[in-house]
This record gives structure tokens, C-alpha cells and sequence, in this order.
């Protein structure tokens, strides 16, 4: 029954993506004591995700933890929205990111261009938009946490975009040091 379950867990992770990219390429399971973090950082630095979970709770023993590796994305789809006048509406149209860089959680200043959010990442200190045009996509189910703040500098702005099941999300939202900055949502 246990083995049934890991399957199906290793298969809910390859199908969790809304995207054909998003998909999973290896599955490891580990072995560990109750801390973990060095043992985390190791097999992160390597390219693997390790989804926080005990598989073998309540059962005795070891502690089993699930890493999977995702593939390189070379590209990120996102939707860009543009008000139809004629229509008065909001239409979505899907276009496609290739020069981009992965917020990591180490990268505190954004500066013009644009960047993904393709893992759930925190950031301990405030992050400072410093350009005006900087575009943040946040793919399906990732969230960006910014614990203190994303700050956006005098006349910079930030531009936020989803992707298609738009599950992505961003803690807290973004605020403007001056009244002269935006944060186009």
C-alpha cells in the first residue's frame, strides 16, 4: 500500500504543471534523520526539489524524504492582458518569455529585464525594483514570499504576469516608497 502511494504522490508531482515543460524528470527518495537542512542544501545545490514531507510519518523509523529534478526551461509562457476598447473588456493572450533570470532568493535589486519565479522562493530582506521596467513572471503554483517587502523605487515600475491556471502568488504585494512609483498588476 505504501509503495501505491509513493507512485501516485511521484505521479500527482509529474502532472502538476499546467505547462508541456513542466514535468518531472527524476524521483529520489532519501533517508534522514529529523534535521534535514544540510542534507537539503546538498541535493538543492545539485538541482533537485525536495518536497517537505515525511513519507514514512507514523510508521517508525526513518525519516523519507522525496526529491524530484525538473528539466532546464529554456522558456516561460505567460499571459499578458491588454484592455480591447472596442470590447471594453480585458482580453488574455498567451506570449512566451526566452531571456529571463530564476529569482532564486538571493537576488535582491531587479533591475530591467525580466525574471521567473519557477520555484517557491522566500526572500529574508526586502526586495528593491530598481528599473522601469521590470517584469516578474510567476509561474503556476510557485509563490515568491517576500518576508519584509518588495519596495519599488521613484519612477521605476513592476509588472507582474501569471500563467495560464494564474495560481501563482506573491507575499505581500508590492509597495511604492513614493507616490510616483507603480506596481502595474
Amino acid at each position: 500500500m505504501k509503495r501505491i502511494l509513493i507512485c501516485l504522490f511521484a505521479l500527482l508531482c509529474a502532472v502538476q504543471g499546467t505547462w508541456a515543460t513542466d514535468y518531472v524528470t527524476d524521483v529520489m527518495l532519501i533517508g534522514a534523520g529529523k534535521s534535514i537542512n544540510n542534507l537539503k542544501k546538498q541535493y538543492q545545490n545539485e538541482g533537485w526539489t525536495l518536497i517537505d514531507y515525511d513519507l514514512n510519518k507514523g510508521a517508525g523509523g526513518s525519516y523519507i524524504y522525496m526529491h524530484v529534478t525538473y528539466p532546464q526551461v529554456n522558456s516561460y509562457p505567460y499571459l499578458k492582458r491588454s484592455w480591447n476598447a472596442e470590447k471594453k473588456r480585458v482580453d488574455k493572450t498567451v506570449e512566451t518569455c526566452t531571456n529571463f533570470t530564476l529569482l532564486d532568493g538571493s537576488n535582491y535589486e531587479l533591475y530591467n529585464g525580466w525574471y521567473v519565479v519557477g520555484s517557491n522562493v522566500e526572500y529574508k530582506k526586502c526586495i528593491e525594483i530598481r528599473g522601469d521596467d521590470v517584469n516578474l513572471i510567476v509561474a503556476d503554483g510557485m509563490s515568491l514570499n517576500a518576508s519584509e517587502a518588495i519596495r519599488i523605487h521613484k519612477d521605476c515600475k513592476l509588472k507582474i504576469y501569471g500563467q495560464r491556471a494564474e495560481t501563482g502568488k506573491v507575499y505581500p504585494m508590492p509597495t511604492a516608497v513614493r507616490a510616483s512609483a507603480s506596481a502595474m498588476l
